[in-house]
């Protein structure tokens, strides 16, 4: 930040200074529009109804960022499959929300069955110094009898 004052009052037409303001408004529309759905999922029911639908992925979300990441560059790069990089934003765009279609389904069937998504379950490992549990703990098929749950 001091730099760039330094620079703008040493040459105001300097490309430094536009960049940076450029790069302050890409940050700022970014928190407006984080802070946006934040507030909106805090105070609003029905987004907040709307945003449920992404828990999932975001409960194993490491993993989904990892996979996408693995997957469009195997896809996309000369060491992978080659193919034609998208031409426009609005094609990779087209092509990473078809992407998170799909992991959206897959992410709320992994949830319902572990308790963390692989990437997220070894980062856990090494935090705590030992194997985490991954399974969700089996639900039980058949009620326990009154009389039994008395006596044990």
């Amino acid at each position: 930040m001091i730099g760039a004052v330094v620079v703008y009052w040493v040459e105001p037409e300097s490309r430094y200074v536009e960049s940076f303001a450029y790069a302050l408004s890409d940050y700022g529309t970014t928190v407006f529009y984080v802070s946006t759905i934040a507030q909106g999922v805090t105070f609003v029911p029905a987004f907040a109804r709307a945003f449920h639908r992404f828990a999932p992925a975001g409960r194993i979300g490491l993993t989904n960022y990892l996979l996408q990441s693995i997957t469009m560059t195997v896809l996309f790069s000369h060491y992978g499959l080659s193919l034609k990089a998208p031409s426009t934003s609005i094609w990779l765009a087209i092509n990473l929300a078809f992407f998170f279609a799909v992991q959206l389904p897959v992410s709320r069937w992994y949830v319902q069955r572990f308790r963390f998504g692989p990437a997220e379950w070894v980062w856990r490992s090494l935090t705590y110094g030992r194997m985490q549990p991954m399974r969700l703990a089996e639900r039980a098929t058949q009620a326990i009898p009154a009389s039994a749950a008395l006596t044990s």
